[in-house]
């Protein structure tokens, strides 16, 4: 969501590949940078593959390369850039590092919160927000798109300093 959203702010849209693995991929320049907005369409688990095979036709060092991802140890509403960390128990971050064989590789991970009654979490996870919590949803993808401007504009750590710990 915060992808499209990004994408949608720079008048741009994604094209689905025809390539394995599969993916969507927006390619555009930004404040003079080149963008390239990746989606794995795979499951989440092979992220990676998507990653590596795009980082790779295109040259990206993995210090080039900046994951969005959701992250249920965090509150819905925070956001939290990480750079060279682990996985944190994500499957999707556990493949793009195995597969580009480095951590070193900069993280926008935006908290989800954990299920509240006993459903799994693969369920909670792939599970629309509830209606109670869209408003905070929205404006979430709102602060992270605008989080990403601000790393590409000023760098990681202007970036932290704004929006790191930030509860929407």
């Amino acid at each position: 969501m915060v992808l499209d959203r990004f994408a949608s702010m720079a008048g741009k849209v994604f094209t689905v590949t025809t390539k394995r693995p599969p993916y969507e991929l927006a390619d555009f320049r930004f404040q003079g940078h080149r963008l390239f907005l990746l989606k794995p369409l795979t499951y989440m688990n092979k992220s990676g593959e998507a990653v590596s095979r795009v980082a790779h036709f295109y040259r990206l060092s993995p210090e080039e390369i900046l994951v969005v991802h959701d992250d249920i140890d965090m509150p819905l509403g925070r956001l939290k850039f990480v750079k060279d960390g682990g996985a944190g128990g994500h499957n999707g971050v556990r493949s793009v590092i195995a597969l580009l064989g480095t951590k070193n590789f900069v993280r926008l991970k935006v908290g989800i919160g954990r299920p509240v009654d006993d459903m799994p979490v693969d369920a909670y996870v792939l599970s629309p927000f509830a209606q109670s919590e869209r408003t905070i949803v929205e404006r979430v993808i709102i602060k992270a798109t605008e989080a990403l401007s601000c790393f590409l504009t000023e760098g990681m750590d202007t970036a932290m300093n704004r929006f790191n710990g930030m509860m929407i």
